[in-house]
């Protein structure tokens, strides 16, 4: 899946890539093929931490989900578990 990534005041290094690619692995094993890309923005403010995505699918469909929290693991869980 190609999947960009833009950080907002926040520099992407490759340990936030690693993690992105491992929240994506289970949502591109359920979605299979119909996955095209991914838009990724992760920003952050005074150690509040937050995660916004838009999976682009075929058929017009657009998955997205925003998680907030104290750290880029908990941001990451929240679009999951709601």
């Amino acid at each position: 899946m190609d999947c960009r990534l833009t950080g907002r005041h926040v520099k992407v290094t490759d340990e936030l890539r690693d993690l992105v690619a491992r929240r994506l692995t289970p949502l591109e094993r359920l979605l299979g093929d119909t996955v095209v890309s991914a838009d990724m923005a992760l920003s952050s403010e005074r150690n509040h931490y937050q995660t916004e995505f838009v999976v682009h699918a075929r058929g017009d469909h657009r998955p997205h989900g925003v998680g907030d929290g104290d750290s880029w693991q908990i941001a990451w869980a929240r679009p999951w578990t709601r």
